[in-house]
Formats: C-alpha cells, structure tokens, sequence
C-alpha cells in the first residue's frame, strides 16, 4: 500500500469545534489535516468573528477565516436557546473530542462543561482554551495574544535596542496554544486506546507564551531581575545571529 492510499492517521476521530477566532480554530485545523471530521459549531446569525476579518471572499467568507478553518464542516447552533444546548449535548455525546473557549464558566452554563459531557460521554477528551490558568487568580480574566506577549515576556525579545517593545507580526501566541492544544489532544486520544476513558484538558495562553521565551525564561529567573524592554536580547546560542547589510560584489 503507498502512502497516498493510506488513511490519514486521525480518520474516523470526530471532533467538535465550538472555538472562535485563533487559537482553538487553529487547533481543531491541525486534527483536520490529520483525517479527523471536524464540525465547527457557529452563531446563527453572527459566525466566527473572524467571517468580517482580512480580505473579503464571497459573502460569508474572508482570507483570515479561511486561513484557520480549512478541512471543516460547520453548523450553526444558537446556544443561548434549551433547542441550540440539547442539540449541541446530543453531538458532544457522538464526538471523541470536544474543543471550546468559552468564557470562565461559560462552557458549564450551557452543559457543555466536562463534568457534564463525561456523563454523557465517558471515552470524550475535552480540551479547554483559557487566557490563565483556569484553577488560579487570574482564572475569570480575559486572555488576548497581545496581551500575553507583553505579560510572557516575548515583546522584550523581539525589536531593536533602544526601541519600544514590539509584538510579533502575527499572534504567536494563539497559534502556539493551538499546536499546543493539538499535541495535548493526541495525547489523549493515544492514552485512551490503553484505558478506554477520556480526559480534561486545560490550555492557557499565558502558560504557553511563558513556553516560547524557552531558554530566556529560565535565564530571567535564574538572574532575579528584570531586563529593561527597550533593550534587545542578544540571542544565547553558539552561532553568531543578527541581521546586517548585504554585501554586494
């Protein structure tokens, strides 16, 4: 058998998709390329945000939406209504994974909470999508890429001496908790063929941008001190890696 006659290695895995925007949309894409079904759950009368971002395709579709929702099916539910929640359980109840990012509370509202679900469902790998840890202080706060860049440390390692911090030129931190958020799920998915149960999953996207500063992280720590933002960090690896003029024969 080649590979191109092989089946993808998540077919017949079904997940349900009630992210919006970035991070989770970008998480249940990386399953769909793998060969999982993945039904997006839209608002009837709004959709993804994300449907007015970027450059307009048609009607109801733009550059940023696509870009994020490739290889989906979708259905609108209102879930504001009894109709929209029992619909929504009834297809939790049939998915392997459930993924949302719900306000703080939001998903256990609706019934759509993990508690709630592996009732309904006992082999389900939920996967919720938070700014903060979800068990912390910071639990009920909003969490926005930009925002955790500064807070994770990330702008003070991007721009140039001398300069005001600068964000990364797109939302690195959505897109990290959403490959993050994906690996988690596989993780889980793996894990269940040996116990046959599911699993909760929390994802926070200030634990995650804390992940990208890596190396950086731990020498803040290790040094007890803050490094001003204005300055840029020199990049600590072996090879010598800065940008200069190119040299023109």
């Amino acid at each position: 058998m080649t590979n191109e006659s092989r089946a993808l290695p998540l077919a017949g895995v079904k997940v349900l998709d009630f992210s919006r925007v970035l991070a989770g949309p970008w998480c249940a894409m990386v399953l769909a390329d793998f060969g999982a079904e993945v039904i997006k759950v839209e608002h009837p009368a709004r959709g993804d945000d994300t449907r007015d971002w970027g450059l307009r395709i048609g009607d109801t579709e733009t550059t940023y939406f696509n870009s994020v929702n490739r290889s989906k099916r979708s259905i609108c539910l209102d879930l504001q209504t009894d109709e929209g929640q029992r619909l929504a359980r009834e297809l939790a109840a049939q998915a392997d994974v459930v993924l949302h990012n719900f306000k703080f509370g939001g998903a256990e509202k609706l019934g759509l909470g993990y508690d709630a679900l592996a009732e309904l469902n006992p082999r389900l790998v939920h996967c919720a999508i938070s700014g903060y840890d979800r068990s912390g202080a910071e639990a009920a706060r909003p969490g926005y890429d930009l925002v955790v860049q500064g807070e994770a440390g990330l702008m003070a390692l991007n721009g140039e001496a001398g300069q005001p911090p600068l964000k990364f030129g797109v939302a690195a931190v959505d897109l990290f908790t959403g490959m993050y958020s994906a690996q988690a799920i596989l993780a889980a998915l793996y894990e269940r063929h040996a116990t046959g149960r599911g699993r909760r999953i929390e994802m926070a996207l200030f634990d995650c941008g804390l992940m990208i500063t890596a190396y950086y992280g731990l020498d803040a720590l290790l040094m007890r001190t803050r490094r001003a933002t204005a300055t840029r960090i020199r990049r600590s690896c072996r090879m010598a890696c800065s940008t200069r003029p190119m040299a023109r024969s």
